[in-house]
Protein backbone atom coordinates (compact mmCIF):
# COMPACT_ATOMS: atom_id res chain seq x y z
CA UNK A 1 0.00 0.00 0.00
CA UNK A 2 1.44 3.92 -0.93
CA UNK A 3 2.73 5.38 2.11
CA UNK A 4 2.00 2.88 4.37
CA UNK A 5 5.18 2.36 6.64
CA UNK A 6 5.64 0.31 10.39
CA UNK A 7 6.62 2.89 13.62
CA UNK A 8 7.09 2.17 16.75
CA UNK A 9 3.86 3.50 18.29
CA UNK A 10 5.17 3.99 22.29
CA UNK A 11 8.16 5.80 21.60
CA UNK A 12 6.22 8.59 19.21
CA UNK A 13 4.24 9.64 22.30
CA UNK A 14 6.64 9.78 24.68
CA UNK A 15 9.22 11.69 22.27
CA UNK A 16 6.24 14.10 21.94
CA UNK A 17 5.83 14.40 25.56
CA UNK A 18 9.64 14.88 26.12
CA UNK A 19 9.75 17.27 23.64
CA UNK A 20 7.04 18.96 25.48
CA UNK A 21 8.72 19.11 28.63
CA UNK A 22 12.45 19.91 27.77
CA UNK A 23 11.51 22.79 25.63
CA UNK A 24 9.38 24.13 28.73
CA UNK A 25 6.34 22.39 29.31
CA UNK A 26 4.86 21.39 32.59
CA UNK A 27 3.69 17.61 32.61
CA UNK A 28 1.49 16.72 35.54
CA UNK A 29 1.19 12.42 35.12
CA UNK A 30 -1.24 10.44 37.49
CA UNK A 31 -3.46 13.94 37.64
CA UNK A 32 -7.16 12.86 36.51
CA UNK A 33 -9.22 15.78 36.30
CA UNK A 34 -12.54 15.65 38.66
CA UNK A 35 -14.04 18.70 37.90
CA UNK A 36 -14.21 21.85 36.01
CA UNK A 37 -15.46 25.48 36.43
CA UNK A 38 -15.81 28.42 34.21
CA UNK A 39 -14.75 31.15 36.70
CA UNK A 40 -13.58 34.71 35.91
CA UNK A 41 -12.83 34.23 31.85
CA UNK A 42 -10.74 31.16 32.23
CA UNK A 43 -11.00 27.11 32.90
CA UNK A 44 -10.42 25.65 36.68
CA UNK A 45 -9.33 22.34 36.76
CA UNK A 46 -9.48 19.89 39.93
CA UNK A 47 -7.37 17.17 39.30
CA UNK A 48 -5.77 14.97 41.53
CA UNK A 49 -2.33 16.77 41.42
CA UNK A 50 -4.35 20.20 42.62
CA UNK A 51 -5.90 22.80 40.45
CA UNK A 52 -4.85 24.04 37.30
CA UNK A 53 -6.00 27.19 35.66
CA UNK A 54 -6.33 27.69 31.91
CA UNK A 55 -7.57 30.50 29.40
CA UNK A 56 -8.62 27.33 26.64
CA UNK A 57 -8.88 23.62 27.51
CA UNK A 58 -8.08 21.74 24.75
CA UNK A 59 -10.11 18.23 25.07
CA UNK A 60 -7.47 15.35 23.71
CA UNK A 61 -8.15 12.35 26.67
CA UNK A 62 -8.94 9.58 24.34
CA UNK A 63 -11.21 7.30 26.50
CA UNK A 64 -12.32 9.58 28.22
CA UNK A 65 -12.96 12.64 26.15
CA UNK A 66 -16.94 12.30 26.18
CA UNK A 67 -16.62 12.51 30.02
CA UNK A 68 -14.34 15.85 29.81
CA UNK A 69 -16.70 16.92 27.24
CA UNK A 70 -19.33 16.69 30.03
CA UNK A 71 -17.71 18.08 32.72
CA UNK A 72 -16.63 21.27 30.92
CA UNK A 73 -20.83 21.65 30.27
CA UNK A 74 -21.50 20.07 26.77
CA UNK A 75 -22.83 16.63 26.04
CA UNK A 76 -21.29 16.16 22.13
CA UNK A 77 -20.16 12.36 22.35
CA UNK A 78 -20.00 9.46 24.04
CA UNK A 79 -17.10 7.06 23.58
CA UNK A 80 -17.77 3.21 23.48
CA UNK A 81 -14.27 1.62 23.68
CA UNK A 82 -14.00 -0.55 20.83
CA UNK A 83 -11.12 -3.61 22.05
CA UNK A 84 -9.35 -4.84 19.86
CA UNK A 85 -7.25 -8.13 20.47
CA UNK A 86 -4.03 -8.86 18.99
CA UNK A 87 -1.48 -12.26 18.87
CA UNK A 88 2.38 -11.40 18.22
CA UNK A 89 4.08 -14.07 17.06
CA UNK A 90 7.86 -14.91 17.84
CA UNK A 91 10.96 -13.81 15.76
CA UNK A 92 11.21 -16.79 14.12
CA UNK A 93 8.34 -15.95 11.78
CA UNK A 94 9.54 -12.27 10.37
CA UNK A 95 10.67 -13.79 7.77
CA UNK A 96 7.84 -14.85 6.50
CA UNK A 97 6.40 -11.59 5.45
CA UNK A 98 7.46 -8.21 4.25
CA UNK A 99 4.79 -6.29 4.09
CA UNK A 100 0.92 -5.63 5.85
CA UNK A 101 -0.92 -7.84 4.19
CA UNK A 102 -5.01 -6.97 4.54
CA UNK A 103 -7.83 -8.86 3.43
CA UNK A 104 -10.89 -7.35 1.27
CA UNK A 105 -12.29 -4.46 2.87
CA UNK A 106 -15.73 -3.73 3.97
CA UNK A 107 -17.82 -0.85 4.21
CA UNK A 108 -17.13 -1.03 7.90
CA UNK A 109 -13.58 -2.06 8.88
CA UNK A 110 -10.28 -3.24 7.36
CA UNK A 111 -10.41 -6.26 9.08
CA UNK A 112 -7.79 -8.48 10.56
CA UNK A 113 -4.39 -8.05 9.05
CA UNK A 114 -0.59 -9.80 9.41
CA UNK A 115 1.94 -7.01 9.60
CA UNK A 116 5.55 -7.12 10.45
CA UNK A 117 6.62 -5.15 13.37
CA UNK A 118 9.69 -3.17 13.98
CA UNK A 119 10.59 -5.12 17.32
CA UNK A 120 11.14 -7.83 14.46
CA UNK A 121 7.88 -9.79 15.35
CA UNK A 122 4.75 -10.70 13.78
CA UNK A 123 1.27 -9.08 14.56
CA UNK A 124 -2.31 -10.92 13.70
CA UNK A 125 -5.21 -8.61 14.53
CA UNK A 126 -6.94 -6.97 15.52
CA UNK A 127 -10.92 -7.49 16.56
CA UNK A 128 -13.02 -5.00 16.58
CA UNK A 129 -15.70 -5.49 19.92
CA UNK A 130 -17.65 -2.68 21.43
CA UNK A 131 -17.67 -2.80 24.60
CA UNK A 132 -18.81 -0.08 27.81
CA UNK A 133 -15.74 -0.86 30.12
CA UNK A 134 -13.20 1.28 29.22
CA UNK A 135 -10.90 -1.07 31.99
CA UNK A 136 -11.65 -4.16 29.32
CA UNK A 137 -8.07 -4.50 28.21
CA UNK A 138 -8.14 -8.15 28.87
CA UNK A 139 -7.97 -11.25 26.29
CA UNK A 140 -10.43 -13.98 25.32
CA UNK A 141 -9.98 -17.20 24.30
CA UNK A 142 -13.17 -16.82 21.72
CA UNK A 143 -11.77 -13.96 20.50
CA UNK A 144 -7.57 -15.35 20.28
CA UNK A 145 -9.09 -18.51 18.29
CA UNK A 146 -10.91 -16.34 16.21
CA UNK A 147 -8.12 -14.51 15.04
CA UNK A 148 -6.24 -18.03 14.56
CA UNK A 149 -8.84 -19.20 12.80
CA UNK A 150 -8.42 -15.80 10.22
CA UNK A 151 -5.48 -15.54 10.41
CA UNK A 152 -5.16 -19.62 8.94
CA UNK A 153 -6.80 -18.19 6.08
CA UNK A 154 -4.77 -15.48 5.27
CA UNK A 155 -1.11 -16.76 5.71
CA UNK A 156 -1.56 -20.60 6.96
CA UNK A 157 2.02 -21.06 7.75
CA UNK A 158 2.04 -18.42 10.48
CA UNK A 159 -0.31 -20.24 12.75
CA UNK A 160 2.47 -22.64 13.19
CA UNK A 161 5.14 -20.14 14.24
CA UNK A 162 5.44 -19.98 18.24
CA UNK A 163 3.19 -17.19 19.77
CA UNK A 164 5.39 -14.57 22.22
CA UNK A 165 2.03 -13.12 23.79
CA UNK A 166 -1.15 -11.71 23.56
CA UNK A 167 -2.57 -8.23 23.92
CA UNK A 168 -5.17 -5.95 23.30
CA UNK A 169 -6.13 -1.90 23.56
CA UNK A 170 -9.34 -0.17 23.53
CA UNK A 171 -10.24 2.37 20.68
CA UNK A 172 -12.01 5.83 21.30
CA UNK A 173 -15.08 4.68 18.91
CA UNK A 174 -17.42 6.93 19.22
CA UNK A 175 -21.66 6.95 17.38
CA UNK A 176 -20.28 9.57 15.02
CA UNK A 177 -18.52 8.44 11.93
CA UNK A 178 -15.79 11.83 11.75
CA UNK A 179 -13.90 12.79 14.30
CA UNK A 180 -15.54 15.02 17.08
CA UNK A 181 -13.51 18.15 16.44
CA UNK A 182 -15.52 21.48 17.47
CA UNK A 183 -14.36 24.71 18.87
CA UNK A 184 -16.57 26.66 21.26
CA UNK A 185 -17.68 30.05 22.24
CA UNK A 186 -16.30 29.43 26.44
CA UNK A 187 -12.06 29.17 25.05
CA UNK A 188 -12.69 24.98 24.26
CA UNK A 189 -11.45 22.81 21.92
CA UNK A 190 -12.67 19.41 21.45
CA UNK A 191 -10.48 16.87 19.79
CA UNK A 192 -11.69 13.37 20.30
CA UNK A 193 -13.55 10.12 19.07
CA UNK A 194 -10.22 9.56 16.78
CA UNK A 195 -10.43 5.48 17.06
CA UNK A 196 -7.86 4.46 15.62
CA UNK A 197 -5.71 7.15 13.73
CA UNK A 198 -4.58 8.69 16.63
CA UNK A 199 -0.95 8.77 15.70
CA UNK A 200 -1.44 8.87 11.96
CA UNK A 201 -3.51 11.82 12.42
CA UNK A 202 -2.10 13.60 15.52
CA UNK A 203 0.02 16.40 13.37
CA UNK A 204 -2.52 17.50 11.54
CA UNK A 205 -4.73 17.55 14.16
CA UNK A 206 -2.33 19.65 16.36
CA UNK A 207 -1.97 22.17 13.23
CA UNK A 208 -5.80 22.06 13.21
CA UNK A 209 -5.94 23.42 16.69
CA UNK A 210 -3.09 25.63 16.15
CA UNK A 211 -4.44 27.40 13.56
CA UNK A 212 -7.97 27.97 14.81
CA UNK A 213 -6.63 29.60 18.18
CA UNK A 214 -4.51 31.70 15.79
CA UNK A 215 -7.76 32.62 14.38
CA UNK A 216 -9.44 34.15 17.44
CA UNK A 217 -6.31 35.82 18.53
CA UNK A 218 -4.34 33.14 20.32
CA UNK A 219 -0.56 34.45 19.90
CA UNK A 220 1.79 31.68 18.81
CA UNK A 221 5.43 32.28 19.83
CA UNK A 222 7.86 30.40 18.24
CA UNK A 223 10.92 29.05 19.87
CA UNK A 224 14.00 30.42 18.91
CA UNK A 225 16.09 27.54 19.44
CA UNK A 226 14.26 24.83 20.48
CA UNK A 227 16.26 21.77 21.78
CA UNK A 228 15.73 18.48 19.35
CA UNK A 229 14.35 15.21 20.71
CA UNK A 230 15.88 12.16 19.64
CA UNK A 231 14.84 8.46 21.01
CA UNK A 232 16.58 5.25 21.70
CA UNK A 233 16.36 3.18 18.88
CA UNK A 234 13.81 -0.32 19.42
CA UNK A 235 13.75 -0.94 15.66
CA UNK A 236 16.03 -4.31 14.23
CA UNK A 237 16.81 -2.81 11.40
CA UNK A 238 19.18 -0.67 12.91
CA UNK A 239 21.91 -1.11 14.97
CA UNK A 240 20.98 -1.88 18.83
CA UNK A 241 22.97 0.12 21.47
CA UNK A 242 24.66 -3.59 22.80
CA UNK A 243 26.16 -3.68 18.95
CA UNK A 244 28.04 -0.37 19.40
CA UNK A 245 31.35 -1.18 19.92
CA UNK A 246 32.30 2.94 20.31
CA UNK A 247 29.22 3.57 22.66
CA UNK A 248 29.78 0.57 25.18
CA UNK A 249 33.88 1.79 25.53
CA UNK A 250 32.52 6.06 26.10
CA UNK A 251 29.90 3.72 28.71
CA UNK A 252 30.28 0.05 29.42
CA UNK A 253 26.66 -0.06 30.69
CA UNK A 254 25.80 -0.18 26.84
CA UNK A 255 27.40 -3.55 26.87
CA UNK A 256 25.63 -5.13 29.92
CA UNK A 257 22.94 -6.95 28.95
CA UNK A 258 19.69 -7.38 31.37
CA UNK A 259 16.89 -8.45 28.52
CA UNK A 260 18.74 -11.90 26.84
CA UNK A 261 15.61 -11.63 24.83
CA UNK A 262 15.32 -8.22 23.17
CA UNK A 263 18.66 -7.52 23.74
CA UNK A 264 18.23 -4.48 26.14
CA UNK A 265 21.16 -3.36 27.75
CA UNK A 266 22.04 -1.89 31.43
CA UNK A 267 22.34 1.55 30.16
CA UNK A 268 19.07 1.68 28.33
CA UNK A 269 17.16 0.94 31.49
CA UNK A 270 18.82 3.85 33.05
CA UNK A 271 18.16 6.22 30.13
CA UNK A 272 14.60 5.18 30.66
CA UNK A 273 14.31 5.48 34.33
CA UNK A 274 16.24 8.65 34.44
CA UNK A 275 15.06 10.67 31.15
CA UNK A 276 13.16 14.12 31.20
CA UNK A 277 9.81 11.87 31.33
CA UNK A 278 11.05 8.96 32.83
CA UNK A 279 9.20 5.66 33.26
CA UNK A 280 6.76 5.46 36.28
CA UNK A 281 6.41 1.69 36.60
CA UNK A 282 7.88 -1.57 34.84
CA UNK A 283 5.13 -0.96 32.28
CA UNK A 284 6.28 2.09 31.40
CA UNK A 285 9.96 0.38 31.55
CA UNK A 286 8.72 -1.93 29.10
CA UNK A 287 7.43 0.21 26.29
CA UNK A 288 10.83 2.44 26.53
CA UNK A 289 13.28 -0.18 26.01
CA UNK A 290 11.44 -3.81 25.27
CA UNK A 291 12.68 -5.31 28.72
CA UNK A 292 10.18 -8.04 29.66
CA UNK A 293 8.59 -8.16 26.34
CA UNK A 294 10.47 -10.94 24.16
CA UNK A 295 9.74 -14.83 24.50
CA UNK A 296 10.22 -15.45 28.40
CA UNK A 297 8.10 -12.42 28.92
CA UNK A 298 10.24 -11.59 31.69
CA UNK A 299 10.91 -14.95 33.60
CA UNK A 300 14.18 -14.90 33.21
CA UNK A 301 15.31 -11.08 33.87
CA UNK A 302 12.07 -9.96 35.41
CA UNK A 303 13.38 -10.05 39.09
CA UNK A 304 16.60 -8.66 37.99
CA UNK A 305 15.33 -5.56 36.28
CA UNK A 306 12.20 -4.92 38.93
CA UNK A 307 15.09 -4.83 41.68
CA UNK A 308 17.11 -1.83 39.28
CA UNK A 309 14.29 -0.24 38.23
CA UNK A 310 13.31 0.27 41.75
CA UNK A 311 16.54 1.40 42.93
CA UNK A 312 17.07 3.99 40.33
CA UNK A 313 13.37 5.13 41.02
CA UNK A 314 13.52 4.94 44.72
CA UNK A 315 9.86 3.31 45.24
CA UNK A 316 8.51 -0.15 44.20
CA UNK A 317 7.15 -1.02 41.07
CA UNK A 318 4.23 -3.27 41.00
Amino acid sequence: MPDEGLLDPWSIVIALATDFVVNGGTLLRKAGVTQIARIDGRHELQTAAGTVYATWGINAAGLNSDVVDRLLGHDGFTITPRRGQLIVFDKLARSLIKHVILPVPTATTKGVLVAPTIYGNVLLGPTAEDLTDKTATNTTADALASLLDKGRVIMPRLIEEEVTATYSGLRAASEHSDYCYEVFPDKYVRVGGIRSTGISSSLASAEKVVADLGERGVLMQELKSPTTVTMPNLAESRPRPYQDAALISADPAYGRILCLCERVTLGEVRDALTSPVPAGDIDGLRRRTRALAGRCQGFHCGALITEMATAWSGHAHE
